[in-house]
C-alpha cells in the first residue's frame, strides 16, 4: 500500500505542478460567476495544454467533481414550505430571540425563532413557519447576503413561529457549547476575550470595544488564525517531547487535538486550513510520500472547494490560502534567518500580501 501511495505521489511531481490544477479550478469558478471570463480561460487553457498536458486528466476530474458538487448544492436549496423537520446543529439566543442552525440534506438552514432557549443541540424538531428569500446584493458590487450564506454552507433561512420535539440525538456543536459553558462559569470577567481566542467567537465582547478595535485596524489580532494553530502545535509538541512516546504516537495525539480544535472553533476557515496543512505535513512525513508543502496546500484547497463549492465567497478562506501561498513562495527570503528576523519578515510579507491596493 505504501509503495502504491508513493508511486501515485511521484506521478504528480515534480514539485509545485499541482498549483496549475488549482489555478485552473479558480478560472473555472470565475467562468461560473461570469462567462466573460472565458476570454481569460482560453489563453490560460492553451498554456496549460501546451506545457502541462500530462495534468489534463487530473484537471478534468477536478473540474467535473467541482461542477457536480456545485450542482448538488443548488439542487438542495429548499423549496417554499410551511414545515421543516431537521436536526439542530447549533443554537444562539440573545434577547429572547434564537438563531438556530439545522442540518438539511447535508447542508444547513438558519432558523429564526422567538423563545427557543429550550431547544437541544443534536435533537430533531418539526419547525412551523415559512422560508424567507435569500437576498442578493441590493446595490451593484455591494454586500451579497445570499453568497455569504452559501459560503457557510447555508442553503436557506426559515422564519419559525412554533416547533415540536421529534426525537433526541447528538451533534458536534454540543462540544463547543460545553466548552463555552465552562468558560462562562469559570472565567466570567474575561470570557469575551477567552472565547475570541479559543472559540473564534466575539459575541461577548462589548460592541464599543469591537468598534475601537476596527478603527485601530487591529481586528486581525483578535481573529483565530493559522498563527494560533502553529503556537498550539509547538506547545503540544514541546509538552509531548517530555514523554516517552514514539513519533507516530505524538502525531496521532496532535491530529486528535487539531480535529478537536476545529470542532470547537466551528470549523473556521483559517483554522481548518492550518490544521489540515499540519495534518497533511505529518502524514507526508510519516508515509514519505514526497509531496512538497505547496502540493499539500493545493490539495487541501481543492478538497475544501469540492466539499463546499461556494467557499470562495468566504474572505477568510481566500486570505488564509493566499497569504500562506505567498509565504511558501517566499521561503528563499526566509532561509538562513534568525528567529527574530523570521518573525519580522513573515509579519511584513503577510501584511504586504493582504494589504488592500
Amino acid at each position: 500500500m505504501k509503495r502504491h501511495l508513493k508511486r501515485f505521489a511521484i506521478t504528480l511531481l515534480p514539485k509545485y505542478r499541482l498549483i496549475y490544477v488549482a489555478l485552473t479550478l479558480c478560472v473555472w469558478i470565475l467562468i461560473f460567476e461570469d462567462q466573460l471570463y472565458l476570454i481569460l480561460a482560453m489563453p490560460f487553457g492553451f498554456m496549460i495544454w501546451k506545457k502541462h498536458s500530462d495534468l489534463a486528466g487530473i484537471i478534468g476530474i477536478v473540474l467535473v467533481l467541482y461542477s457536480l458538487s456545485r450542482l448538488s448544492f443548488e439542487l438542495q436549496i429548499p423549496k417554499p414550505t410551511g414545515q421543516l423537520t431537521a436536526k439542530v446543529l447549533d443554537v444562539n439566543c440573545k434577547d429572547s430571540y434564537c438563531q438556530i442552525s439545522v442540518l438539511y440534506k447535508f447542508k444547513k438552514v438558519n432558523i429564526g425563532l422567538s423563545d427557543g432557549e429550550n431547544i437541544l443541540i443534536g435533537s430533531t424538531y418539526h419547525f412551523y413557519g415559512q422560508f424567507e428569500p435569500l437576498e442578493s446584493e441590493t446595490i451593484p458590487n455591494g454586500f451579497n447576503y445570499r453568497n455569504y450564506l452559501y459560503s457557510k454552507n447555508v442553503v436557506g433561512q426559515f422564519k419559525a413561529s412554533s416547533y415540536e420535539y421529534d426525537h433526541g440525538g447528538v451533534a458536534l456543536g454540543t462540544i463547543a457549547k460545553n466548552v463555552e459553558s465552562y468558560i462562562d462559569t469559570n472565567l466570567p470577567k474575561s470570557k469575551g476575550y477567552v472565547k475570541t481566542f479559543i472559540l473564534a467567537d466575539k459575541g461577548d465582547i462589548d460592541h464599543t470595544v469591537l468598534e475601537s478595535i476596527n478603527m485601530l485596524g487591529i481586528s486581525h489580532m483578535f481573529a483565530v488564525s493559522g498563527y494560533h494553530v502553529g503556537v498550539l502545535v509547538i506547545a503540544i509538541k514541546k509538552g509531548l517531547s517530555k514523554l516517552p512516546l514514539k513519533p507516530i504516537a505524538t502525531d496521532v495525539i496532535l491530529i486528535g487535538i487539531l480535529v478537536f480544535y476545529m470542532i470547537i472553533t466551528g470549523f473556521a476557515a483559517s483554522v481548518v486550513r492550518a490544521s489540515m496543512l499540519f495534518i497533511g505535513l505529518m502524514i507526508n512525513r510519516q508515509k514519505n510520500l514526497g509531496f512538497s508543502t505547496l502540493d499539500i496546500l493545493v490539495v487541501i484547497f481543492i478538497l475544501l472547494l469540492l466539499v463546499r463549492p461556494f467557499y470562495h465567497y468566504n474572505i477568510g478562506f481566500v486570505l488564509s490560502f493566499y497569504v500562506t501561498l505567498v509565504l511558501i513562495l517566499s521561503r528563499n527570503i526566509l532561509k538562513d534567518k534568525t528567529a527574530t528576523q523570521t518573525i519580522v519578515l513573515v509579519s511584513f510579507i503577510a501584511f504586504l500580501s493582504s494589504f488592500r491596493l
